[in-house]
């Protein structure tokens, strides 16, 4: 629902035209990232490598994750362990490492902290990547 009060919104351009929302920078993607991710997408197709994986990894139970933190360092983390079991798995397979992510991590409701991950993997392969992450996630703590 879009708040119309007149401390969150601003008239339109011309005289008569209804308040537009002033958009809250942290529920979307700005300009920059929209670009940088359609890079990835034209880059990974130019060379061959098709992101045609996804994944989503929830956190919601995970020990030590605290929802709602805005904190970069427990990102991070979380980030960078992710990361270091696709990026070792895809080696051990001899697979290119080309993704694109990102972390969601409302302050409430939603669907708790998770994480977004599209990548390119062999068709054939996707059950063994889920199988590692499966058993990386059974010993998983966040902090």
């Amino acid at each position: 629902m879009i708040d119309h009060s007149p401390t969150l919104a601003r008239r339109g351009p011309t005289v008569g035209t209804p308040k537009t929302a002033i958009t809250d920078a942290h529920r979307h993607i700005p300009r920059r990232q929209i670009l940088e991710i359609y890079n990835a997408f034209l880059f990974a197709e130019e060379k061959g490598w098709p992101l045609n994986t996804f994944i989503t990894i929830n956190f919601r139970s995970s020990k030590g994750w605290q929802t709602g933190n805005k904190s970069a360092e427990q990102i991070s983390r979380v980030r960078e362990r992710f990361l270091k079991v696709i990026s070792d798995w895809c080696g051990a397979q001899a697979t290119p490492h080309v993704l694109i992510y990102c972390i969601e991590n409302p302050p409430k409701g939603g669907h708790g902290p998770h994480m977004h991950i599209l990548q390119h993997l062999d068709p054939l392969r996707w059950q063994a990547l889920r199988d590692a992450l499966y058993r990386y996630l059974g010993t998983f703590e966040a902090c």
